[in-house]
């Protein structure tokens, strides 16, 4: 690299001189660190930074699109749940009034006697309770068992057997619980249909 005339190094003090060959041995770096630092610092090209807002916009937009087909779904499905829920209320009444309606006719027909007949038919039925010695009384629908049994359990069942006799209202037990073989030897008597 050449110099004007007269304006070289060598006419530069040594000092001068030693600092003006750094600075010429190192200038393309401070160049391209200048360079380097200047693009950085500088905004980004407008075209890139529009297609990666494009970019952005069609994914956001794939998103929603996704999120609007899941939210027509399950509107879709709300609304044959709601038929399936209106036509099981429908039936659920509908059956409600044909209880009400049996019950009605089970009480108007069960009179005492004939609820006698049906709780003692059951208790003697029932295989559990073959070896009880258990009486029912009825009056007004409200069934009284009276005897021995051979544990609590068969109290209990005694007591469920009765229940479950149609027109039956309530079932108050005065079963005693004595040893099994007590009871096997304690059959009552033929029971009578008044309490």
């Amino acid at each position: 690299m050449g110099w004007p005339m007269g304006s070289g190094p060598e006419r530069w003090p040594f000092s001068e001189q030693v600092e003006a060959v750094t600075v010429m041995k190192y200038w393309p770096f401070a160049i391209a660190l200048v360079l380097a630092l200047g693009l950085a610092c500088a905004e980004p090209d407008p075209e890139a930074a529009l297609e990666e807002a494009s970019a952005e916009l069609e994914t956001a937009r794939s998103e929603l699109s996704g999120a609007d087909a899941g939210v027509r779904e399950i509107r879709h499905k709300m609304r044959e749940l709601e038929e399936q829920l209106a036509d099981a209320e429908r039936i659920r009444r509908e059956a409600q009034r044909y209880v009400s309606e049996a019950e009605a006719l089970v009480t108007e027909r069960a009179s005492d006697d004939v609820l006698f007949r049906a709780v003692q038919r059951r208790l003697l039925e029932d295989s559990a309770l073959a070896d009880a010695a258990v009486t029912a009384h009825v009056s007004a629908r409200i069934v009284t068992l009276r005897g021995e049994v051979g544990s609590a359990r068969l109290r209990e069942r005694a007591v469920e057997v009765a229940a479950k006799a149609p027109g039956v209202s309530e079932v108050v037990s005065e079963l005693e619980v004595v040893d099994g073989s007590a009871a096997r030897r304690a059959k009552p008597p033929a029971p009578s249909p008044e309490g």
